[in-house]
Formats: structure tokens, sequence, C-alpha cells
């Protein structure tokens, strides 16, 4: 009879400790692989291996489909590949999400913006740049893309705005720029 039960608790130590061996340790190493497929899309994507990086991305996005950064960058990798449509779907699929740092609605309507400008919807791509600034009114970025859209769109006291408030944001004076937006 007790060997019967010291056979059990044997058993049940065993079964146990297999449970809490996968649930900590495989965990832990799955975590991991995921790091490591991130960086190797960036890895691809700075060689030049646009392909190879979406591959990795959509694996990535399988395995983790909360990871935000993976998502931007597969709208990215489109976008570049020559389908800013496309791109564009992604990235605003995932402005849906409600757990978005501000970080990443930032990253977002920037790459919104430049999925827009490839499409030449030059007032679209306007409107997320000032989503931009009302989340972060002094986004050197947004500042200098308004100033860019104003001039292509042939608004030029708007872009000359833009570009004050740019200097104004980067403490840096260009008399000349500013005098080549008036007209």
């Amino acid at each position: 009879m007790t060997t019967a039960i010291v056979s059990i608790l044997v058993l049940l130590s065993i079964g146990s400790g297999f449970y809490l061996y996968y649930n900590f340790f495989a965990s832990q190493g799955k975590e991991k692989n995921i790091r490591e497929l991130y960086t190797e899309p960036l890895d691809l994507l700075i060689t030049g291996h646009r392909k190879e990086a979406f591959h990795n991305l959509r694996t990535i996005i399988k395995a983790d489909s909360d990871n935000i950064k993976a998502y931007i960058k597969l709208g990215q990798v489109v976008r570049k590949g020559g389908n800013p449509a496309k791109a564009l779907r992604i990235h605003r699929g995932i402005t849906l999400r409600k757990n978005l740092t501000s970080y990443e609605r930032l990253e977002l309507l920037k790459n919104m913006v430049l999925d827009m400008y490839a499409l030449n919807k030059m007032g679209d791509a306007i409107d997320q740049c000032l989503k931009i600034l009302k989340m972060d009114k002094n986004n050197e970025w947004a500042l200098s893309k308004l100033v860019e859209f104003y001039q292509r769109d042939g608004s030029w006291s708007l872009s000359r705005e833009y570009m004050e408030k740019l200097q104004m944001v980067t403490a840096k004076s260009d008399t000349r720029a500013l005098a080549r937006l008036m007209l």
C-alpha cells in the first residue's frame, strides 16, 4: 500500500516538474525567439531583402498578434515594396486597437502620412500631420512634413507658417528658407 502511495507521489512530482518546466522555461524560449525573429527582419530591411523581411514579420505576427512594432514594420515593408494602399490598410487596422501607447500611436500616424503621401492623397496626409501636432505640438517631423506638403500643394503662406513654427521648435533661424516661401 505504501509503495503505491509513494509511486503515485513520484509520478505526480515528475508530472508537475514537466508542467513547471514547460510553462516556465519553454515560454521564456518562445519570447526570446520572437525577439530574435524581430531583429532579423530589421537586418534584412537594412540589407535590402524586403521579401524575406516580409515573411519574417508575418511569422512574428502569427506568433504574437499583439506585436504592434511588427505590424508597423510590415506596413513599411509593404509600402516600400510598391503597395502603399495595402500598407495604409495595415496601419489603419492597428489604429483600432485600444492598448496602444502614445509612441505607437505617433508611429502609426507617421506611417499613415507616408502611406497617404505615396498614394498622392495630399489632403489626407496633411490631416494626419495635424493629428500628430494635436498629440505633440512640437513634433519636428510633422512640422517639416507640413512645410514640404504645403509647398508641394502651392500653399505658400501655410508652408511659411509651419516653417516659422519649425524654426521656433528647433531654435534654428533660417531667413533664406523663409524668404523662399514669401510670395
